[in-house]
């Protein structure tokens, strides 16, 4: 009789298969969304990375501020970056430029299930 709770004991240790199926379920669900939004926060980046050369770039003083807005587009353009020209609102006082640009991407997930992303960059810089 004493050696039953033991045998017990010794039988009910670690995960069950359907413990494992259920983890790897979680873990595969995670990297799936990993897997989807990734493009997009690279777009993200790709299009902060885009703003802050055009910061550096020299001859924008010149420019009016619809020439400027149509410069940032074709880099957009060059880099496989699609915004539509409507939601980039850009003005230019001087040497001031201000930029916000406001964005939402949409991906599937799985079936009917879709993530919505949206972005804002608000960014205030001074021309050299």
């Amino acid at each position: 009789m004493n050696n039953q709770p033991t045998n017990l004991r010794r039988r009910q240790q670690g995960l069950t298969f359907w413990g494992y199926v259920v983890i790897l379920a979680i873990l595969g669900f995670f990297v799936l969304i990993g897997l989807k939004l990734t493009p997009i926060y690279l777009e993200y980046s790709r299009v902060a990375q885009q703003i802050s050369s055009l910061k550096e770039e020299g001859g924008l003083e010149a420019k009016a501020a619809v020439q400027v807005k149509k410069q940032l587009l074709r880099r957009f353009s060059i880099d496989d970056i699609e915004i539509p020209p409507d939601e980039i609102k850009l003005e230019k006082k001087e040497r001031q430029v201000k930029l916000q640009i406001e964005w939402e991407r949409r991906t599937n997930i799985v079936g009917n299930v879709d993530a919505l992303v949206s972005f804002k960059i608000d960014e205030e810089f001074t021309l050299k």
